[in-house]
Parts: structure tokens; sequence; C-alpha cells
């Protein structure tokens, strides 16, 4: 369960360059929607952060579980 955990997670770092991407290409087209693009480019680099850190904190607990 942990590896498909960081499997998913890297997948968030894929779709924000994806989005980034997409936002850059329509710049120059629609203003409006490239910015919204990237702000959810955004968002999603900030999902990738707290689901590591939670997943980090989920691997450290039950590590430690399993020791006692």
């Amino acid at each position: 369960m942990e590896k498909l955990w960081k499997i998913t997670v890297y997948g968030y770092l894929v779709i924000a360059a994806v989005l980034f991407y997409k936002g850059f290409q329509d710049l120059s087209t629609d203003k409006n929607k490239a910015y919204m693009t990237i702000v959810l480019g955004a968002l999603a680099i900030v999902v990738f952060f707290i689901k590591r850190n939670f997943r980090r904190r989920v691997v450290e607990r039950n590590n430690k579980n399993k020791t006692r």
C-alpha cells in the first residue's frame, strides 16, 4: 500500500507540470483561462506536499507501532 501511495503522490507533480505547460501555452490567447490553469497547477503542488507529509507521518506511526 505504501508503494501505491508514493506513486499517486508523485502523480500530483505530473498533473502540475501538465497544467503549467497548458497554462503558459494559453497565455497568449486566453489570459483568464491561462491564469486559472496556472493557479490549479500551483494548487496541485501544494496538495503534493500535504499528501507527502501526511504519508510520512502515517509510515512513521506504523513503524513505531510495529516495534512495540
